[in-house]
């Protein structure tokens, strides 16, 4: 349907010219976009126009009377923009020109074709992304917090690479084209800025390729530092949070590395930072570390974002150098990374929901000393044997039912695994929060980690940890929390006794109330409260997480031995397990010890079970361990993510 202002307006089942049927229709600020089926191409396509009530308002159809040769040929006299319906009409047809320029590279949305009516309707087709989304929206569920990632760091290093390649190709490819369309020196185009990058202007198609999409504010800076189509006073435009300080003060006074601030901002963003925070800049002040986040990242970053334009990378090729360095630092292992799955169709790698911290690790050549125990294959004696609870009732009644305990005594058969003798110390936690940046930290810790607890408690056991935590600290060195029957059989032993040393209780082997130290003790103290298989601290000391939920929720774990605050004669009972807290609960009395399968004795090579229902938050895949000696770098615009990244040349 043509209208009265010469505005041509389709529907629903209409073709456009002849052999497009539109199939979905959406409006955005300024435009109108047409899905369809094109019969010629036979594949879905989008056709991108300005919407109705902005061509009536700024009467375009009088804009394009005016500006018409120019536009076509190019050669804009910049004394004739001063309507704003002359800009808007001349940076849909930039965009439209500039797209179908750009078929060349697959993280450019490609254009196909474009065409004005005889009033100036300029209409232009493009690819149609199968199952996309752009980033903020695909991960914006995922953290939900600020300071959380919302994607992890190999698939933002994906992005960063794969942008800079597109960046790379335009300054190559395209401002060569440019500059053969026009006649003299001094308007050739010698840089490309595209002035609203964001992570909505940053698609992921289903097959985890990211896409850059509108280009409609895009300029070439000109030899002598002019702009190509420059207008004096453009209308508001851009982003403000992503801007740099000097686009801010003038939307126009952009140079390369104003992309490169907008571009750290959206890295910033997408790995969980809180951008406000950045506009509160007044000198070259590093950001704040995020989570997970490894130092030499935040440093890339940190360059991208420096308040001053020459402090920063000067353009993408600058990026991308550092950018494959650091890939190559992390496969040789000197830079450790958090995660470790990867989506068997797409490739992603990535946090994902109801994590509380990354995924898992990348693999760890260091066992950070611990001490691992094997406890044999076989049977042994869970619950509470009649004769030892009739005694237990006739002491502590007012405590325990005439029924007895709801632990049901049997036998049970485990198969062989290990164990640590010792309860996780603060010095080993405090390695894994170093080598991975993890947060929050134990309460009882200073915010300065070079000097996080007093040297006289750094054999204590770390507390004020969740299981989340546990889990999380587990995952970085390759091994796991016991689960109930594995912890009660490495502290009781097969015979069944009350406790790791006997049937007789005694304060003096364990560290609990009675012993008057009102706090934990070094791992290693109380060597003759050890159980049958020399594990330390089972009963006292701190209570430990253990990979068991309470049968009512599932959000609760069960924590196993008593505590320092305990009266453990009752209350430390390895076999007793009325003690069950929310995962993300800490306290001074939590502690965990870690154990692992047989199979993975021989080295602590990452691996992360896969949790139930857990998908790829891209293509909704499934998700598998990956190595990270697998990486590959996509070199000379290919794109190779399944292999990824190929640091040999580094």
């Amino acid at each position: 349907m043509i209208t009265r202002t010469g505005y041509s307006r389709y529907e629903k089942k209409d073709r456009i010219k002849d052999f497009i049927e539109v199939t979905d229709i959406f409006e955005g600020g300024l435009g109108r976009v047409y899905i369809g089926f094109c019969y010629k191409r036979m594949k879905k396509i989008v056709v991108k126009t300005i919407k109705e009530v902005i061509w009536d308002r700024y009467k375009l159809s009088e804009s394009w009377d005016f500006l018409k040769d120019s536009i076509i040929e190019n050669a804009i006299d910049e004394t004739k923009i001063v309507q704003l319906g002359d800009y808007i009409l001349l940076a849909l047809f930039r965009e439209a020109r500039l797209s179908c320029q750009l078929t060349g590279h697959m993280n450019l949305v490609s254009g196909l074709d474009f065409w004005w009516t005889e009033t100036g309707q300029i209409f232009y087709e493009c690819e149609y992304i199968e199952n996309s989304i752009d980033l903020e929206k695909k991960f914006q569920d995922i953290s939900g917090k600020t300071g959380k990632q919302t994607i992890g760091v190999f698939q933002s290093l994906h992005v960063a690479i794969s942008f800079a390649n597109a960046f790379i190709y335009i300054n190559d490819e395209i401002i060569k084209a440019y500059n053969r369309s026009i006649a003299s020196n001094t308007q050739r185009a010698i840089s490309f800025v595209h002035r609203d990058i964001k992570p909505e202007n940053i698609l992921l198609t289903g097959k985890n390729i990211p896409k850059i999409i509108d280009l409609g504010l895009s300029k070439f800076i000109l030899a002598g530092g002019s702009y190509s189509n420059f207008m004096a006073t453009p209308p508001k435009a851009g982003t403000f949070d992503y801007m740099s300080p000097e686009q801010k003060i003038h939307f126009d006074n952009v140079i390369p590395s104003s992309d490169i601030y907008s571009f750290g901002a959206t890295l910033y963003r997408i790995l969980g930072g809180n951008l406000p925070s950045l506009s509160h800049r007044s000198n070259e002040k590093n950001i704040e570390s995020l989570q997970g986040v490894p130092e030499e990242y935040m440093q890339i970053i940190n360059k991208c974002l420096q308040v001053s334009p020459h402090n920063r990378y000067q353009n993408f090729s600058e990026l991308k150098k550092d950018l494959v360095c650091l890939i190559a630092k992390i496969t040789k292992e000197k830079v450790k990374i958090t995660e470790n799955l990867r989506c068997k169709i797409c490739g992603c790698i990535h946090n994902t929901k109801g994590r509380k911290s990354s995924i898992g690790l990348s693999r760890s050549k260091s066992k950070n000393d611990h001490h691992f125990v094997t406890i044999p294959a076989g049977d042994f004696y869970k619950g509470c044997k009649k004769e030892h609870t009739d005694l237990l009732i006739s002491k502590f009644s007012q405590y325990i039912s005439k029924s007895g305990f709801k632990e049901q005594y049997e036998k049970v058969f485990l198969k062989e695994f290990e164990i640590d003798i010792y309860p996780v110390t603060n010095a080993q936690y405090l390695n894994f929060v170093k080598s991975t940046g993890y947060s929050p930290i134990p309460d009882h810790w200073n915010r300065d980690l070079n000097n996080a607890f007093d040297e006289s408690i750094a054999n204590h056991p770390v507390v004020y940890v969740s299981y989340d935590d546990a889990q999380a600290y587990c995952s970085w060195l390759g091994c796991r929390l016991p689960n109930g029957e594995e912890w009660e059989k490495s502290a009781r032993g097969i015979s069944g006794n009350l406790y790791p040393w006997g049937d007789v209780y005694s304060s003096a082997y364990c560290n609990s109330a009675e012993s008057g130290h009102r706090g934990t003790v070094a791992v290693g103290e109380y060597e003759n409260g050890k159980s049958p298989y020399g594990c330390h601290h089972m009963v006292g000391n701190v209570s430990e997480w253990v990979n068991e939920s309470h049968p009512d929720k599932n959000s609760y774990k069960y924590l196993r031995g008593g505590c320092w605050g305990d009266s453990c004669e009752l209350f430390g009972l390895p076999f007793v397990h009325d003690l069950a807290v929310n995962c993300n609960q800490r306290h001074n009395t939590f502690g965990f010890r870690i154990a692992r399968d047989v199979e993975n004795k021989s080295s602590l090579i990452l691996t992360e079970i896969v949790q139930e229902n857990e998908r790829c938050p891209v293509c909704n895949g499934e998700l598998e361990v990956f190595d990270v000696s697998e990486l590959k770098i996509p070199e000379n615009n290919v794109f190779t993510w399944i292999g990824f990244f190929d640091t040999n040349s580094v």
